[in-house]
């Protein structure tokens, strides 16, 4: 594992080789990429944006970061200015809170968002699209800058209080071989995000590593509350929501 920048990248030989073409998608979107930063905590939370048009932000889940829209940054930057930010202690942004401060709930993180959106994007009405834990902030962030938001979509979307089925995550420690690291890792993957394993390739897994090496962020506790159910009502924007068959 070697940092770069303020980030930890898991590498190895073996895995250098075989994500080689993944890494140079990624690398490749990043440098392409016009780079913000707005306050969070005690330091920023990070953004990146492509393409013009009418402002499009995405927001990613827990345990994730902005790298996990790299299959639909060029194609929606075609017809948006779209901005996918790192989401507070996750990825390349800091987190919300001092270490002796309480636990970070969802009204704080949404007030970070909405803040560091307004301070990117001024009065300017978009439309925003979240996944996961980025769902549930999302909403957070829908009801706070009220008529500036266009559409709120919602994708497998967590802080619903709905039933979920059991996840089971297997933990990686330092004595294990490399075989049984990557086994673990792409399990966890799949019960993460995935269904079908042939849909998890070298450029998911890779994004997957990095960014569980990164989270510093626990999101479970509030994933499996209420906050976005309660945020929906006073929610002004258009909402459309989507959760597949087996989220």
């Amino acid at each position: 594992m070697v940092g770069v920048g303020n980030r930890r990248v898991i590498k190895t030989q073996t895995e250098m080789a075989r994500t080689k073409p993944a890494l140079e998608v990624s690398e490749r979107l990043n440098s392409t990429a016009a780079h913000l930063q707005t306050p969070c905590g005690d330091g920023a939370m990070h953004w990146r944006s492509w393409g013009s048009g009418t402002p499009l932000v995405l927001l990613r889940g827990g345990l994730g970061s902005g790298r996990h829209w790299r299959r639909n940054l060029e194609p929606r930057s075609q017809r948006f200015r779209v901005i996918a930010g790192d989401l507070p202690g996750l990825g390349e942004s800091s987190v919300p809170t001092k270490a002796d401060a309480p636990p970070a709930e969802a009204d704080l993180l949404g007030g970070i968002v909405a803040n560091g959106v307004r301070e990117i994007l001024g009065d300017e009405r978009f439309d925003l699209a979240g996944f996961s834990f980025g769902g549930l902030t999302g909403g957070q962030v829908a009801k706070l800058l009220g008529d500036q938001v266009k559409t709120f979509t919602m994708v497998g979307a967590s802080g619903m209080k709905l039933t979920r089925p059991e996840m089971e995550l297997r933990r990686r420690t330092a004595d294990m071989s490399e075989a049984d690291r990557e086994a673990a890792y792409i399990h966890n993957a799949m019960a993460l995000m995935l269904h079908d394993r042939a849909n998890l390739d070298a450029l998911g897994l890779h994004i997957h590593k990095t960014n569980d090496a990164n989270a510093r962020f626990r999101s479970r506790r509030l994933s499996l509350g209420d906050s976005l159910r309660l945020a929906l009502p006073a929610i002004k924007a258009r909402i459309a929501g989507i959760w597949g068959e087996f989220d």
